[in-house]
């Protein structure tokens, strides 16, 4: 690099570190609501902001979780499901719902469902709400985790 090309190398960077800065401002921005915590049916409702915990697939319990509704409640939209616990032995679970924009498949807004407890050969209800605003969302299951409670 010479006295003459180092200055637009450098101008090239700085131009390249402002978008890259801006992209990542637009999808944060769309991020719109909190991400907060609900609990099933059995146990009670709490909300609070979180950080969504790592998916660990030796914890994979997808196949014990259903989705029954997602609809617009209220200004919100609200998505439903089941939980089966076919275990012999109690599990606490958790669900990452996300509500999604149907025409561009971004993520709006992210809820957890914790459930401390659910007892062995036993089914609950879920139930969260969330993207209080937008319109043409579908609900959709990121991840479900179960762990064995003592």
């Amino acid at each position: 690099m010479n006295r003459r090309t180092a200055p637009m190398a450098i101008m090239a960077t700085i131009l390249v570190l402002a978008i890259a800065g801006l992209v990542v401002g637009l999808v944060v921005s769309r991020h719109s609501g909190s991400i907060s915590t609900t609990t099933s049916s059995i146990g009670t409702t709490t909300t609070t902001d979180l950080v969504i915990p790592t998916y660990n697939s030796k914890y994979n319990a997808r196949q014990d979780v259903t989705t029954e509704s997602c609809s617009a409640v209220g200004g919100a939209w609200t998505s439903t499901g089941k939980i089966v616990n076919e275990a012999s032995a109690p599990k606490r679970i958790e669900i990452v719902i996300d509500f999604v924009d149907a025409s561009t498949a971004g993520v709006v807004n992210t809820k957890l469902v914790k459930v401390a407890r659910l007892a062995a050969h036993a089914t609950t209800t879920w139930s969260v709400t969330g993207a209080a605003g937008d319109q043409g969302l579908n609900c959709a299951i990121r991840w479900a985790q179960a762990w064995p409670v003592k």
